[in-house]
């Protein structure tokens, strides 16, 4: 079952009509219209059931949290076998100092607790790792309410450029750990990540709509 319907409108259309987040705000809007400003912004907000949800976060002091290629699939063993106790996840980017997701809350659950969970077992794991102590990621973990069916879309579009925007890769295609690998290599981390493709009406459109964002990704900005 779709959580978010396909847009409405034909394919052509949504390769015209991108979306787009403006820089004085979180809300994403179509082009031409009034976005809200900084001061709107509430990274601490409590998460509901049945709704979607941008959560990102770092390490303290932007310090590296994936040190080596296997803490990635560390990370990402501890995220399958913990987060999907309290919420569905559609996308994702790992990246070395931070990581990115997009995912909906499940009835009666605690993602809050699923979240300090999965944190506390990754920085017990590194700690061990690298002979340190102390906390590794910045505290509270930031989440944003996705409240329309572009703002979705963008949201995709922003995870998946992460690698380009940092400069790491020039396409996303290149980084390993992010959930647009997972959709070109037909091999989904989680059970949802096939579902963001039909939120692009089809495939094709959803690479293309990936191809005209790294064209154009200095224009977009929702952190």
């Amino acid at each position: 079952m779709q959580d978010v319907p396909p847009p409405r409108c034909s394919t052509s259309c949504v390769r015209v009509k991108l979306f787009s987040i403006s820089r004085c705000g979180t809300s994403v809007q179509s082009r031409g219209t009034s976005c809200k400003t900084d001061i709107m912004k509430d990274y601490r907000q409590n998460m509901e059931a049945q709704k979607f949800y941008h959560v990102f976060n770092r390490g303290i002091n932007s310090e590296q949290i994936f040190k080596c290629e296997s803490n990635y699939f560390f990370f990402m063993r501890r995220c399958k076998e913990i987060l999907p106790e309290s919420m569905h996840v559609f996308a994702y980017c790992l990246m070395p100092t931070h990581f990115h997701l997009l995912v909906k809350i499940k009835e009666n659950t605690k993602p809050a607790e699923s979240f300090r969970r999965l944190f506390t077992s990754y920085s017990k794991a590194i700690n061990n790792q690298e002979r340190r102590h102390g906390g590794l990621f910045e505290k509270p973990f930031r989440r944003l309410h996705v409240d329309s069916e572009s703002y979705l879309r963008q949201v995709v579009l922003y995870i998946h450029r992460n690698p380009i925007h940092h400069g790491i890769k020039k396409k996303p295609e290149d980084w390993e750990f992010s959930s647009f690998s997972d959709i070109l290599n037909n091999k989904p981390a989680f059970e949802n990540i096939f579902d963001t493709v039909d939120w692009f009406e089809n495939r094709d459109n959803f690479f293309y709509c990936h191809k005209q964002e790294i064209m154009h990704y200095h224009d977009i900005d929702i952190e």
